[in-house]
């Protein structure tokens, strides 16, 4: 790994989402991209742009200060751009070539980024997003659920969650939720795990639920993982994931960060 890309509103939230990201992957041996996207309001004219991004940068440079003294970053970039955070980012992340962005699920107000920054970033975004809670313990991650749905995975798109493990000595449970259908049996994708994960320790398991999506999260609760890992293939499903309507059952309030894997050759959309 080498660049990661910290989308930020400046907020104490985001701040542990940065700090979660230096636990995860080391806070030496990367460049850590600090970005904050600043939209005009409605009738903000030219004169109150360049004030929005003057205070933004002094700002920015507060928070880059307590980001390195809390972490030990040792390579670290200030960005502030202007426009909405998931129409400017994908430009940023070309730029910089970031291999991984991490951010919080919730704002500065305690409002959830969920259904806007966060969904727009991971329906845009072409390499894999890491989405902290705000509760996400500051511990290092041992075991990792990775959702399987046997619609088939590459190897590729696991590269990211193979040097993750190799980084903090993990476990990897692989997880099919059997749902509606508990019959339906399909196939693991044992090539591609086989490669991937290579003198890393996984294991496959099965589990019983009438709704995925609470499945996997009961999982990974009842197996004490830190981390749950899924392949981005469907955007309505994060979007149900995490609905409010789900608050309790999936943590919302809770403390598992989700890791979104990129597989372009199999995702729809």
């Amino acid at each position: 790994m080498a660049h990661i890309l910290l989308p930020t509103d400046l907020s104490a939230n985001s701040l542990h989402a940065a700090d979660y990201a230096t636990l995860l992957c080391g806070a030496e041996g990367h460049t850590y991209t600090l970005l904050c996207a600043i939209a005009n309001a409605a009738g903000d004219g030219p004169d109150r742009s360049r004030d929005l991004l003057r205070l933004a940068r002094h700002d920015m440079h507060t928070f880059a200060e307590q980001f390195i003294a809390r972490t030990g970053a040792t390579d670290v970039v200030q960005k502030v751009v202007h426009g909405m955070l998931p129409l400017v980012f994908t430009s940023v992340v070309d730029q910089v070539r970031a291999e991984l962005v991490v951010m919080g699920k919730r704002g500065a107000t305690g409002s959830a980024l969920w259904g806007s920054n966060t969904t727009g970033v991971i329906e845009r975004c072409q390499v894999p997003v890491l989405v902290v809670p705000e509760l996400a313990p500051l511990k290092q991650v041992r075991r990792i659920v990775l959702a399987d749905d046997r619609k088939g995975v590459t190897s590729g798109a696991l590269g990211l969650l193979r040097q993750l493990a190799l980084i903090n000595q993990a476990t990897i449970m692989i997880v099919h939720v059997k749902g509606n259908n508990p019959d339906f049996d399909g196939q693991w994708s044992h090539d591609a795990y086989a490669e991937a994960f290579d003198g890393i320790d996984h294991e496959f398991h099965y589990a019983r639920d009438s709704d995925v999506q609470d499945g996997l999260v009961h999982f990974a609760k009842e197996n004490h993982a830190q981390l749950i890992a899924v392949v981005h293939r469907d955007i309505g499903w994060f979007r149900r994931l995490f609905r409010p309507s789900r608050t309790e059952a999936l943590a919302l309030e809770g403390e598992l960060p989700l890791l979104v894997l990129q597989d372009r050759k199999l995702t729809t959309s």
